[in-house]
């Protein structure tokens, strides 16, 4: 059952414990995946404890594939990886659902990947972001892809909304003056 938005009880788990868990226990692989369009999406799937303690092994699987881990060092060294003690809510983990991702059309269009990635990072989806700062999306989408280029009220609005830093700003939307620095 997925955790309440409102309930965030789902915390990471430390390799001691989950070296400290018995066979048949569940642990929550949750990981995050960056596309080349700067879209970062997230997704969260259970895995077993198939043999326990330090060199143990987990096991998680799905329709199309499955997923092993050593229960050793190893584990934990990948950033884009964590485990949990319950499913995660999204809102505890980075950028959008993976169901979201899928949704999505065209994205492969994209040229500004720095600002879907500012964007997506904070699960917040492009409509959404449209909605939120009152932008119209079809003009959204053509600053996004390059066709025109977003004016300074916009960028402003988009700045508060996402709260970026001014270091991101430049980044993001005036590359040209950061690589000058």
């Amino acid at each position: 059952m997925k955790t309440d938005k409102n309930m965030n009880t789902a915390r990471k788990l430390s390799l001691e414990e989950i070296e400290a868990m018995p066979r048949g226990s569940v642990v929550w692989r949750s990981f995050y995946t960056k596309t080349d369009e700067g879209i970062i999406w997230h997704t969260a799937d259970p895995m077993l404890v198939c043999l326990p303690g330090h060199g143990g092994y987990l096991l998680g699987a799905d329709k199309d594939s499955y997923w092993e881990g050593d229960i050793d060092n190893s584990l934990m060294s990948a950033p884009d990886i964590s485990y949990w003690n319950s499913e995660p809510a999204d809102d505890q983990l980075r950028g959008i659902t993976k169901e979201q991702y899928n949704a999505m059309t065209n994205e492969e269009l994209i040229v500004n990947t720095k600002l879907a990635a500012a964007i997506t990072t904070r699960g917040v989806l492009f409509k959404e972001l449209c909605s939120m700062t009152g932008m119209n999306f079809n003009h959204f989408w053509k600053a996004l892809t390059g066709e025109c280029e977003f004016v300074r009220s916009e960028i402003v609005t988009i700045r508060t909304v996402l709260d970026l830093t001014d270091d991101e700003v430049l980044d993001i939307f005036f590359p040209e003056v950061t690589l000058q620095i």
